[in-house]
């Protein structure tokens, strides 16, 4: 969405097709080139980038919305901004995406391999999110791996937390569910999932006090996770009227399991 509300018409025309230009570039380098099919960028003038992102998710019937942030602004006290705002408004759900330190200390930003996933799962909403995403990746990427961290007090998960979480793998075909590793944490989780972080590619993780992050603040004195985690990551918000993100994508891996 590009924010041009005050600039004349010549120059707000001149100024989307060059956004245009620069989408269409970066969709030319994405893999396998099959995907650059179903990518459709779009580009907007207006006055609320915030509430105009929203109404086109609204309009476009979006499950998901991918949004990109930084470190620093952590350090804020509260994730304010365009990000806060449709955080705090999107009738989706949503996932905002930073890169680690050491990615940024690097300029390391164009291998988005993903090879390692890591997902702490308490057995919130949020977190199931961030299961379901994981696994999306899962099954779009047959080189990765995923690594849950399950946070049980006494080593022992809720009845509750076991059914929502075992019915998800049940549905997972052998091929996705060799592919995920189940480890028990009960102390000082949020040290176990930055511990955990050095050796992904990427933490998934969904927005609850288990993980130190506050949906509302983004502080740096409760989001430990967000600002010591060393992979990229997703922080993850469910909406409580969007869908699964797995169902027909699940459905489709049976069927071809049968051709």
């Amino acid at each position: 969405v590009e924010y041009l509300y005050e600039s004349l018409p010549q120059e707000a025309a001149q100024a989307i097709k060059s956004r245009q230009n620069l989408l269409q570039e970066l969709i030319l380098t994405l893999k396998p080139p099959e995907v650059r099919e179903i990518v459709h960028p779009i580009v907007r003038v207006c006055g609320d980038i915030a509430s105009t992102t929203v109404a086109i998710a609204k309009n476009e019937r979006a499950n998901l919305m991918i949004l990109g942030w930084h470190h620093p602004v952590f350090l804020n006290n509260r994730l304010g901004g365009t990000v806060g705002q449709i955080l705090n408004s999107a009738t989706t759900d949503i996932a905002i995406y930073f890169e680690s330190h050491q990615q940024e200390d690097n300029g390391d930003r164009g291998d988005l391999s993903f090879n390692n996933l890591l997902v702490p799962y308490a057995g919130n909403i949020h977190d199931h999110l961030a299961l379901e995403l994981a696994i999306r990746l899962l099954l779009n990427h047959p080189s990765s791996n995923l690594r849950i961290l399950r946070v049980a007090k006494d080593i022992k998960p809720s009845v509750l937390q076991s059914r929502s979480f075992m019915q998800t793998l049940e549905l997972l075909p052998p091929q996705i569910s060799d592919r995920i590793k189940i480890s028990l944490v009960s102390n000082d989780a949020i040290d176990a999932v930055i511990e955990a972080s050095q050796t992904a590619d990427l933490t998934i993780a969904g927005v609850s006090r288990e993980w130190g992050l506050e949906r509302r603040t983004f502080g740096k004195y409760t989001d430990r996770l967000a600002v010591k985690c060393q992979s990229a990551m997703l922080i993850a918000r469910k909406h409580k009227l969007a869908p699964s993100h797995l169902a027909g994508i699940l459905a489709e891996v049976k069927d071809e399991q049968f051709i």
